[in-house]
């Protein structure tokens, strides 16, 4: 029996996700486009914003309180060569 990532349930894709999310700043943004670029189905993950939101935090923890305002999603990709907080 072969299985494979696509095989596995939303739940363990969003902890595989989240471990993604938990290295360096410096290349968050990069990995986790690559990782849900790779087929359609990981791609659903680009446009759930708690991903972006957890990406803007780690860069700048005092935005929390603006998170429903932001378009996380530019902001990360924006600041991603930008120094983190």
């Amino acid at each position: 029996m072969t299985t494979v990532l696509l095989d596995l349930p939303d739940e363990l894709l969003e902890i595989i996700l989240s471990n993604l999310l938990d290295q360096s700043c410096e290349n968050d943004v990069r990995n986790f486009l690559s990782f849900t670029s790779t087929c359609r189905y990981l791609r659903k993950f680009v446009h759930d914003e708690k991903y972006w939101q957890i990406m803007v935090l780690r860069r700048d923890s005092s935005l929390k309180s603006l998170l429903s305002y932001l378009n996380c999603s530019k902001y990360c990709q924006q600041s991603k060569n930008q120094p983190i907080k």
